[in-house]
């Protein structure tokens, strides 16, 4: 797949990745072995994802991108936003101090998002939620007083 669908050996925007043998018998040139390993490596982990993970069917997918990534979505950008205009009024000059004050609003939104609003309800696997289920049919149902 490597060779067949993502140019194989030859590293794209670069004009350097011809191997020579030398007259010493060394080879020159290990860059594009180096950059088909690490798009093989891409590809195992893409199918190893994809056949691993549960499929969706449309309509749950659908669901999820409605009802919960374009809200967070927007949320999302929102408040980089207004994280951006704050930095820059607090004088926050650009580069390394900038890009770090940002990844450190986007680990407050991570945490935000794991621990908060998730409660366990996307981010837990299939196992824990199957006990769930299971422990809640065991659970006889309140009785209804009158």
């Amino acid at each position: 797949l490597a060779s067949l669908f993502f140019g194989g050996w030859d590293i794209p925007f670069w004009s350097g990745d011809d191997i020579r043998l030398l007259p010493n018998g060394r080879i020159e040139g290990a860059e594009p072995a180096l950059w088909k390993t690490i798009l093989t490596g891409l590809i195992f982990a893409y199918m190893w994802v994809r056949w691993t993970l549960p499929r969706f069917r449309y309509d749950q997918l659908m669901a999820l991108g409605w009802k919960f990534v374009l809200p967070g979505t927007l949320a999302y950008v929102g408040v980089m936003g207004v994280a951006m205009v704050v930095f820059r009024l607090q004088g926050i000059p650009d580069g390394l101090p900038f890009g770090l004050a940002l990844a450190a609003v986007n680990g407050v939104m991570l945490a935000v998002l794991i621990w908060v609003i998730d409660r366990g309800r996307i981010v837990t696997g299939a196992s824990y939620r199957a006990r769930l289920r299971a422990r809640a049919a065991r659970v006889p149902p309140a009785r209804v007083a009158g």
